[in-house]
């Protein structure tokens, strides 16, 4: 049976617990989480197993589609490191040719890498010994392994749920945190980066995901004030709250677009995250802002996939299911 090892941010414990929190019936939201807990035990289980081949308890990504984030500049380094022609390419950009306009896609060369590395993969059967030894794309990402952490402590609270013992998840979820805090901090910069396994180094590219540990509660009181401070002096707008939300992207960088896909748009989700970030270190009037902007956003532009951060112009596809999801959940508040 055909089938892909590439995955996405591990959210759905998060989810289950936001879930199980808003359900009327705790019952059978109970019932319901003692089901799917062997299955997110497993999911989690497969990261770990298999993501980490070193013990570092931090997970690495095979391909920029298992962020969540095709194009963004943070994979710019890995991806120049790929010359080889893909034979799935074409068929892939057909694809994307149905999905946007062709200034919000990625671009026929960046189509190319994505397809050469599918193929790769095929091609190793997702051996992920092999895998691991022999590809271009090996990377540690701050987004990716934040969701992870965070997703260990709510896979504790399903866990006690199910009947099932806590600790295992809380205490990989502690060992998570010092591995993030360890290893993808940049103490110069004041900021998380992603790293790339082939040559060991940090990926210094200013994205609103060098905040993800905000969202999974991990970073101590004086990195905390440090983050606040950056995001606040670069340039991603919530210091004079001149745009409709948080780029993805430092709106100062050369290569900032605003309307192209991850490389400067608003994405719904990512504002998601930096509220809950926010509101965990008691910075509840920057969250309280972004919170009111969003909903005013979507409210007077649809549910569109992403938005261009000036003009707050619907981008991508319409009728999007996560933006249409989170904004509920907002608004339910």
């Amino acid at each position: 049976m055909l089938t892909s090892g590439i995955s996405q941010p591990p959210v759905h414990a998060s989810m289950m617990v936001r879930a199980m929190d808003l359900d009327p019936e705790p019952d059978r939201a109970r019932s319901f989480l003692t089901e799917l807990y062997p299955r997110l035990k497993g999911l989690h289980d497969y990261y770990f197993k298999y993501r980490d081949p070193d013990g570092e308890s931090l997970v690495y990504l095979v391909h920029p589609w298992e962020s969540g984030l095709d194009n963004s500049p943070l994979w710019d380094e890995a991806l120049s490191r790929l010359n080889r022609e893909s034979s799935w390419s074409r068929l892939m950009q057909r694809t994307y040719d149905k999905l946007a306009e062709k200034a919000e896609r990625p671009k026929r060369s960046y189509i190319n890498k994505y397809s050469w590395l599918i193929e790769n993969l095929f091609s190793k059967k997702y051996d992920w010994d092999a895998i691991s030894g022999d590809h271009p794309f090996l990377i540690q990402d701050v987004l990716f392994n934040s969701v992870l952490c965070r997703s260990e402590k709510d896979l504790a609270v399903i866990a006690e749920a199910a009947g099932e013992d806590p600790e295992p998840h809380l205490r990989s979820a502690e060992t998570m945190a010092r591995a993030i805090n360890d290893t993808l901090w940049d103490d110069e910069a004041g900021l998380y980066y992603d790293r790339d396994l082939h040559n060991g180094e940090l990926i210094r590219r200013d994205t609103i995901f060098s905040y993800m540990p905000l969202y999974a509660g991990i970073v101590p009181p004086d990195r905390a004030e440090r983050l606040l401070w950056n995001l606040k002096s670069h340039c991603f707008c919530i210091a004079d709250r001149n745009c409709v939300g948080i780029p993805s992207y430092d709106m100062c960088q050369a290569d900032f677009d605003g309307s192209f896909y991850w490389r400067g748009p608003i994405w719904f989700n990512m504002n998601w995250y930096m509220i809950h970030g926010l509101r965990n270190y008691g910075w509840n009037d920057d969250a309280r802002w972004l919170k009111e902007s969003m909903l005013d956003l979507v409210s007077r532009e649809g549910f569109f996939e992403y938005y261009e951060p000036e003009t707050g112009k619907g981008l991508g596809a319409d009728g999007f299911s996560w933006t249409a999801a989170l904004f509920i959940d907002l608004a339910s508040e």
